[in-house]
């Protein structure tokens, strides 16, 4: 054997080594992070902890349906969208309101009011229409006549979903009279807060600070700021009897007075 024969066989033993290593497969290399990943069907006994603990949050829904878990039904209700016989939910009460006076003339200018359903709505020589709440409400129409109000009486309606009302509210003809005051509300009854120069008021002596206790024989402490108005006015030329006190040097003085209304322009 010679020289390059010895040489050779180092340089073979290590290319055989070499191309034995290049055919084994490389080990796999584990991308899992827990037990519970690696397998789908068993759970990791103890969940993660979190560094900072998170709001509480409700358990999803099993079925992802697109709708908030704030909207969700009820175990066991079915949503059938039927509330009644008609399958769909009745509009609310619809009121039409006509303004006419005695003559049959319609309003020109006025209003249709119900307080307790809180209802103030301007009306004209058309009928006016508007929705209205479930239960009790007291109509009144009301045309401007000066400074004041003519009324129409009261008409009180039951309104239930879907009713649809037609209602005409007469206002009286006749020039709606008063007395001149600027009022408010007082624990004793209704203050004179002013008094119009030249006015029944002024003529029979009231004076600002005076207390209204009665009208027309009712405690005006009993009334509202509304119903104390509608007494205390009313057709030109007629009497309205008021109870008044007021203070003067010897102490508080009660007194009956009876004033004639007056058309205030």
């Amino acid at each position: 054997m010679n020289k390059r024969s010895i040489l050779l066989i180092p340089l073979l033993l290590v290319a055989a080594l070499w191309w034995r290593s290049s055919m084994e497969p490389e080990p796999a290399v584990s991308v899992v992070a827990d037990a519970s990943a690696a397998r789908p069907d068993r759970q990791a006994s103890t969940p993660p902890r979190s560094r900072r603990p998170g709001p509480s949050v409700a358990a999803p829904p099993s079925e992802d349906t697109g709708a908030p878990l704030a909207l969700a039904l009820p175990p066991d209700t079915e949503d059938t969208g039927d509330t009644g016989d008609t399958g769909a939910a009745l509009s609310p009460p619809l009121v039409t309101v006509t303004l006419v006076d005695t003559d049959g003339v319609p309003v020109e200018f006025g209003m249709v009011t119900s307080p307790e359903c809180n209802i103030w709505l301007w009306a004209g020589e058309e009928p006016t229409t508007f929705i209205a709440p479930e239960g009790r409400c007291a109509f009144q129409g009301r045309r401007k006549d000066g400074l004041l109000w003519g009324r129409s009486e009261w008409v009180a309606l039951e309104l239930v979903a879907g009713d649809e009302v037609a209602l005409e509210l007469v206002i009286p003809i006749e020039r709606t009279g008063g007395l001149g005051v600027m009022i408010l509300e007082h624990e004793f009854g209704i203050e004179v807060q002013q008094v119009w120069p030249g006015t029944p008021a002024a003529e029979m002596g009231l004076e600002a600070g005076d207390i209204i206790t009665e009208v027309d024989g009712l405690p005006s402490s009993a009334l509202t700021m509304d119903e104390f108005i509608q007494v205390m006015t009313g057709p030109v030329g007629t009497d309205v009897e008021f109870a008044l006190a007021y203070e003067e040097d010897t102490g508080i003085t009660e007194e009956v007075i009876t004033l004639t209304r007056a058309w205030l322009e």
